[in-house]
Formats: structure tokens, C-alpha cells, sequence
């Protein structure tokens, strides 16, 4: 009996060891990841998140530090690194009562970035075992999307808004007009002496 009890517990030690391992290499490989990863258990404690997480809330915390930490141990590190705390705070509570799963929706973080948040209930067995948030910075995203959209609407001398934009406007302002029976306007500007412009860099310009 004494045998097969150490045996057992060799057994034990050495799942409990390669258990660790995997845990490690688990958080070796999110912690390699671009995106912020948080994992709460049914208790509303923290039960995993990874270096990326920490970097995007300016936690001064290691991950391992904050798991155990409630979920309003948590907000209190995090909150003031929301572009509007009290608003972020409600909608993940709004999140949390309905329970259901949310995709990439935009939140606005302090010193003008932007995050997109991913939410989901985790079930084992068929049964709830806690929730994972997967966020992901996509401020350079955005301003570069907001430079490709001024590219194309803006003129890159002048600054001015380029014809593209103007017809663009003009469409819309006419299908507004006549949806209600409106009169529209439309005046036209002759710059003097821009055919010297024209001639230099071309109509395009």
C-alpha cells in the first residue's frame, strides 16, 4: 500500500510539474502576442493576463502580480487609462449582465488611442467557467486609415478639398433636396490667373 501510495503521488507531482510547464509556455506564447489577453473566473477574479495587457493599461505589475486581484481591484488600476473611465466601467458591466459574446468594438483610451475589444463567455463542459477579454491596439491602424481617407479627398498642396469630395457632397446634398422637395444652390468661384497653376502641375492638381 505504502508503495503504491508514493507511486500516486510521483504520479501527482510530476502532472502538477508538466501542468506548470504548459502554463508557462502558454503564457510565453500570449505574452508574444500583439494583443492584451485577460481571463476571469466565475468569482470575478483574475485568473490569467499577459505582458501585452499590462503594457496597454500602464500597469506597473507583472501578470502573475495580478492574478487572484477582484474584478474591482482590477478597474481601479485600470480605469484611468480610459479616455472616459465612467463610461468604459458601465458598458463592461452592461457586458457582464447580458453575458454575451462581443466583437472588436472601438474604445477610446487616454492620450488619444484606440483599442478594440473583443468579449466571451468561457464554457467547459457545456457549463460556464469564466470570461476572456482579448484587447488589441489599433491607433496607428486608424490614423493611417484617416491619412488614406484624406488622400483622397484633399488636395496634398493646397490642402483644400479636391474634386472628388466636392461631387461626393454634391450628390448628397441633391438626394437630401430632393427627398424633401427642397431647392439646392450651387456657386461657382473663377480664381484669376490659376491657368498658370494648371500649366505648372496639371489638372490634375
Amino acid at each position: 500500500l505504502g508503495l503504491e501510495q508514493l507511486r500516486a503521488s510521483k504520479a501527482q507531482e510530476l502532472a502538477e510539474q508538466q501542468l506548470k510547464l504548459n502554463l508557462r509556455r502558454f503564457q510565453a506564447i500570449l505574452d508574444s502576442r500583439y494583443a492584451g489577453v485577460l481571463v476571469m473566473d466565475m468569482t470575478d477574479r483574475v485568473q490569467f493576463c499577459n505582458a501585452t495587457l499590462c503594457r496597454m493599461f500602464d500597469l506597473s505589475e507583472e501578470p502573475g502580480q495580478l492574478i487572484g486581484l477582484s474584478a474591482t481591484q482590477l478597474d481601479e488600476r485600470v480605469r484611468m487609462a480610459y479616455a472616459d473611465p465612467e463610461r468604459e466601467l458601465n458598458r463592461i458591466n452592461a457586458i457582464l449582465e447580458r453575458a454575451e459574446p462581443v466583437e472588436t468594438e472601438e474604445i477610446s483610451i487616454s492620450r488619444g488611442r484606440t483599442y478594440l475589444r473583443s468579449f466571451a463567455p468561457l464554457m467547459l463542459d457545456g457549463r460556464p467557467s469564466g470570461r476572456v477579454w482579448h484587447l488589441i491596439d489599433i491607433t496607428e491602424r486608424k490614423a493611417q486609415e484617416a491619412e488614406v481617407e484624406r488622400l483622397a479627398y484633399y488636395d496634398p498642396v493646397t490642402a483644400l478639398p479636391n474634386r472628388r469630395l466636392f461631387l461626393e457632397l454634391l450628390e448628397r446634398a441633391l438626394g437630401q433636396a430632393q427627398r424633401h422637395r427642397a431647392l439646392l444652390g450651387v456657386g461657382v468661384i473663377d480664381l484669376d490667373d490659376f491657368k498658370h497653376v494648371n500649366d505648372q502641375l496639371g489638372h490634375a492638381a
